[in-house]
């Protein structure tokens, strides 16, 4: 899922203005592949574990910033956009979120800081992204 230009995202308490976009990214972080002696081709495939990633890049105010969030710190990531021009068409996605990796890059556009984290589910079960209709 890539959402470009959220009207709001927070983590935590803190408000994270000037994000740009954020990308979710889903990926087997273990795998089960089988063939059988049949064909070429496997016959069975399973992903008994996932890893579900989420990677927000915003504009900062400049190298003195000082609000970045900490490998390790969990908080719950909150992301509000539109499909449209209508407020019917508003969407929110909240999942809770450690840090794994902050990055910052300085190009002639401004200060860049990218947040790169790994999406927690309550119970090992259940989908740690929640996308629902704004209220």
């Amino acid at each position: 899922m890539v959402i470009i230009k959220p009207t709001g995202v927070t983590f935590g308490v803190q408000a994270w203005a000037d994000v740009t976009s954020v990308v979710i990214d889903r990926e087997a972080a273990e795998a089960v592949v089988e063939w059988t002696d049949a064909g070429p081709h496997a016959a069975f495939a399973d992903v008994p574990a996932q890893r579900v990633t989420v990677r927000v890049e915003r504009m900062i105010g400049g190298p003195g910033e000082m609000d970045a969030p900490r490998p390790g710190e969990m908080q719950t990531l909150g992301v509000q956009w539109s499909r449209g021009r209508s407020s019917a068409a508003e969407l929110a996605m909240t999942a809770r979120c450690v840090v794994m990796r902050v990055v910052h890059e300085a190009t002639g556009k401004g200060v860049t800081r990218r947040v790169d984290l790994v999406a927690v589910s309550v119970d090992g079960v259940r989908d740690p992204v929640t996308v629902a209709p704004l209220a």
